[in-house]
């Protein structure tokens, strides 16, 4: 079975439910959750595909999809930064200034 992926509405932990030979996915009984919507979108009679279908929904209205390379490269030269080095001082500021603009940028949109 693939990898089950939290609720992105509640972030609880989901379950895939087999029903008379039919598979669809909700979060745990008990949740409270509100958002999981009509669960016969993700019925199926594999339970492969119900499990893709729930992992693909969007992203919850307070997260953004970040390109990890970015993530990563701010991530790097901060390591990386020595303020001993006054010339990579002012490079390597300069790049953690262009990465976070950038972030900034995504976050807005």
């Amino acid at each position: 079975m693939s990898e089950l992926k939290p609720c992105p509405f509640c972030g609880s932990p989901a379950i895939a439910v087999d029903d008379d030979g039919l598979t669809f996915v909700r979060c745990q009984p008990g949740s409270g959750c509100k958002g999981t919507g009509l669960i016969s979108f993700w019925q199926t009679e594999n339970s492969d595909t119900a499990i893709a279908a729930w992992n693909t929904r969007a992203l919850p209205a307070d997260q953004v999809l970040v390109p990890r390379a970015l993530l990563e490269d701010i991530e790097m030269t901060w390591r990386i930064f020595d303020k001993n080095s006054k010339p990579f001082n002012e490079l390597g500021e300069q790049k953690i200034r262009d990465g976070l603009s950038k972030l900034r940028a995504l976050l807005q949109r």
